[in-house]
């Protein structure tokens, strides 16, 4: 008896104690209280048990009678919409506390525009994998980047866009670029209002701006070069500093350092173009021979410059073109005087025209055998050179590196000279004809 009141006393000052105390603590140290805690539990090897009890539904308060707020416990059963894990009570129902943060394994029942990922300030958004930023949306600066690697937090410049790894890695002030596939613009820096759309696309520009490049490797090593645009694969794919070209092909242009102001359309149009400037090539293959020429004009599938080096001519079509048709009144050709310089009379013609071989043959690409009318290279070649003519005019060219092409119009002065020297001596023949019939007239 005296041992169940001596039990009795103790449990009733411990009560007494704990009633006139504000903060309680079990576990370790239980002097040492946070003071801002009103329960305190400490250990380092045993953990806080919860009331394990059975729920039947979220909406039902059973087994307790009555739903309370704040209410916690540890369901035990897996009925209805309850499975096992840690509730609690809002007041009307439970709710599970995993329901209330992501879960990695995947989520069921959001409601879109209520449940997201994000934040509700204007704090930046990152994603990072192995804590290299891989993901950012910037309020601020309105840049907006998704891969590893990609267009990193320590970028100042503003309006850009990057999608793909290591897409705009490097930019620190470079604005308003678009870059859409792996190493797209990667190393740029300062460059400006570009768009890199492919893997490699633009990968080495700097400094460049306002280009647009569509294609894997497109303008993949453009280092400052501006004001271009490439489509296809690998098109300006090595162009460093050159500046208004368009390219659309692939290939096109691939071999293109500093060239300017070219255009070239077509697969491996102006391929092995380096320095050349204010070319245009129409076709698939077109120009791809020329290397340095400016001011050319090539049009038509595999048609080439006579020389790679070549400026200032218009090619049009190839060795298999038999006929070229224009619906004009006319052709007409630069002939003003303000355009030209040492005007000379011709020196000769009809000695040249009488060397002429005028011949009829059929071109080997000739549709249905046609015969045609003309003159043979070569002979006319000779002619030039039994008139002393071959150092002074280009009558005779090369048409490629295969064959020769005579410049016909350039026959028609020729041709008038001959006529005129025939007409003079046909006058004075007459004259003569005239003196000799007044001569026999008057005897």
């Amino acid at each position: 008896m005296r041992k169940i009141k001596k039990t009795l006393l103790c449990g009733i000052l411990l009560l007494a104690s704990l009633a006139g105390s504000t903060q309680v603590k079990f576990g370790n140290n239980p002097t040492t209280i946070n003071a801002n805690s009103l329960l305190e539990l400490e250990s380092t090897n045993k953990g806080l048990l919860l009331p394990r009890v059975a729920l039947t539904q979220t909406t039902l308060p059973s087994p307790l009678s009555a739903n309370v707020q704040g209410m916690t416990v540890f369901n035990t059963a897996t009925i209805n919409d309850v499975a096992p894990g840690i509730y609690y009570n809002d007041g009307t129902k439970w709710l599970s506390v995993s329901s209330t943060s992501w879960s990695l394994t995947g989520n069921a029942g959001t409601t879109a525009g209520i449940n997201f990922i994000g934040t509700t300030d204007s704090t930046d958004l990152v994603f990072k994998i192995k804590n290299i930023v891989s993901g950012w949306l910037n309020n601020p600066l309105l840049n907006t980047s998704f891969g590893f690697n990609s267009l990193q937090l320590t970028a100042t410049g503003n309006d850009n866009a990057a999608f793909g790894t290591n897409a705009l890695t490097s930019n620190t002030t470079g604005a308003q670029n678009t870059a859409i596939g792996a190493g797209s613009l990667q190393y740029s820096t300062t460059g400006y209002l570009n768009t890199a759309t492919g893997a490699l696309a633009m990968q080495y520009n700097i400094f460049g701006g306002l280009n647009t490049a569509y294609g894997t490797q497109c303008m993949q090593s453009n280092f400052s070069g501006t004001s271009n645009a490439a489509f296809g694969y690998s098109a300006l794919n090595v162009n460093q500093d050159g500046n208004n070209n368009t390219a659309v092909g692939s290939l096109s242009m691939g071999a293109n350092l500093h060239g300017s102001n070219n255009v070239a359309i077509g697969y491996q149009a102006l391929q092995s173009n380096i320095t050349g400037a204010n070319n245009t090539a129409l076709g698939y293959d077109a120009g791809s021979s020329l290397s340095s020429g400016d001011n050319n004009i090539v049009i038509g599938n595999n048609a080439q410059p006579s020389a790679p080096t070549i400026s200032n001519e218009v090619t049009v079509g190839n060795a298999s073109n038999n006929s070229y048709r224009i619906y004009a009144a006319g052709w007409t050709n630069a002939s003003d005087r303000n355009l030209k310089h040492g005007i000379k009379e011709l020196p000769i013609g009809l000695d040249f025209v009488m060397g002429l071989k005028p011949v009829e043959f059929i071109y080997n690409n000739a549709r249905n055998e046609a015969r045609a009318l003309g003159f043979i290279a070569q002979d006319v070649q000779n002619d030039m050179v039994q008139n002393k003519m071959d150092k002074s005019y280009e009558l005779v060219s090369n048409l490629d590196n295969k064959y020769l092409g005579l410049n016909t119009t350039e026959l028609i002065p020729v041709l008038t000279k001959a006529i005129q020297e025939q007409q003079k001596i046909i006058e004075d023949q007459n004259r003569r004809i005239e003196k000799l019939e007044k001569l026999l007239m008057s005897k």
